[in-house]
């Protein structure tokens, strides 16, 4: 099993690959394979503070979704604020962590939606380096 939190590498590999002036929101998450996740399905999993979801200053957060495929290492979905507080009821919530969860599908069938609750929200739109993907084994 490859280690659980990819944090650092990621952080890292952002900032040479996509620089930025100013305070931006990076989360990460390492894909887990099937036999990783209580869904038994391929996810990248991601907990967002309820105070970084609730703010107006902020326009934009950044997932990180670790590449399992050919291409970048992560994989760079922009997402507005907007978005996830519009959908918000719609994603699981952990009250006593304050944490905003997102548990994206990395299957084919529907790669980068929400699938929990029945929701189905593509995230896929905010992708920004989806050119570099290769979906080839």
């Amino acid at each position: 099993m490859k280690k659980t939190n990819i944090r650092k590498e990621a952080l890292s590999w952002f900032a040479n690959a996509y620089p930025t002036n100013g305070k931006i929101k990076v989360y990460a998450s390492k894909f887990y394979a099937p036999s990783e996740s209580w869904s038994k399905t391929s996810v990248w999993f991601f907990q967002i503070p309820e105070r970084i979801v609730s703010q107006k200053t902020m326009e934009h957060i950044f997932l990180l979704c670790e590449n399992n495929l050919l291409g970048e290492k992560f994989i760079v979905v922009k997402l507005p604020i907007s978005f996830i507080q519009k959908h918000q009821q719609k994603f699981e919530t952990n009250r006593k962590m304050q944490k905003v969860m997102l548990y994206l599908s990395a299957e084919i069938r529907d790669k980068f939606k929400e699938v929990r609750k029945g929701s189905n929200i593509d995230f896929s739109r905010f992708i920004i380096n989806s050119k570099l993907i290769s979906y080839s084994q």
